[in-house]
C-alpha cells in the first residue's frame, strides 16, 4: 500500500513538472522565435556565425530539433564540416522521422566524401616525401588547368586548396 502511494505521489509530480515545463517553453516561444528570425537574416545576409549563435540561442530556450538542421545548414555553409556532421547527425538523432531525412543523409555522405578526399590528397603529399611548397604549386597549377579546361570546377579548386592549406601547415 505505502509502495502504491508513493508510484502515485511520483507520478503526480512528474506529471506536474512536465506540465510546468511545457508552461515554460511556451512562455519562452516568442523569444526563440526572434533569435530564430535573426538567425535566419544572418544567414541570408552571410554572416555565418551570427547565424549560429542565434540559432544556439534559440535552441537553449526551445530546443526543436529543427535548429539544429539550421546550426549545421550555417556551419556547412561556413565550410566547417566537421561541425556541420555533429549537428546534422544530432539532429537525425533527435528527429529520426525528420522530412528532411534524405537531404540529410545526403549532406551527411557529401561531407564525409570531402573529408576522405582532403585526407587523400593530405596523406598523398605526407608519405612522398616531396616538398609541401611545391605540392602545393603543382596542385594550384593542376586545378587552374582544369578550371579553365572545364567550366563548373572551381569547387574542386577550393576543395583541393583546403586539402594542401593543410598539409602546407603540418609540413614544410
Amino acid at each position: 500500500m505505502r509502495a502504491r502511494r508513493f508510484a502515485v505521489l511520483a507520478l503526480l509530480l512528474a506529471t506536474g513538472s512536465q506540465t510546468a515545463t511545457a508552461r515554460a517553453a511556451a512562455d519562452n516561444e516568442p523569444e526563440a522565435r526572434r533569435h530564430f528570425d535573426l538567425g535566419q537574416q544572418r544567414f541570408g545576409a552571410g554572416d555565418f556565425d551570427g547565424a549560429i549563435d542565434e540559432f544556439k540561442r534559440a535552441y537553449v530556450i526551445a530546443p526543436a530539433p529543427g535548429l539544429l538542421f539550421n546550426i549545421a545548414q550555417a556551419y556547412r555553409a561556413k565550410k566547417e564540416g566537421d561541425q556541420a556532421l555533429f549537428f546534422y547527425r544530432t539532429y537525425l538523432s533527435e528527429d529520426p522521422y525528420a522530412s528532411e531525412r534524405d537531404y540529410v543523409e545526403a549532406r551527411i555522405e557529401e561531407l564525409r566524401a570531402g573529408e576522405d578526399s582532403r585526407r587523400n590528397i593530405v596523406a598523398a603529399a605526407l608519405t612522398s616525401g616531396i616538398n609541401a611548397l611545391q605540392f602545393w604549386t603543382d596542385a594550384m597549377l593542376n586545378c587552374r588547368a582544369q578550371a579553365i579546361n572545364a567550366p563548373g570546377k572551381p569547387r574542386a579548386i577550393a576543395e583541393i586548396a583546403k586539402g594542401v592549406a593543410v598539409v602546407g601547415s603540418t609540413r614544410s
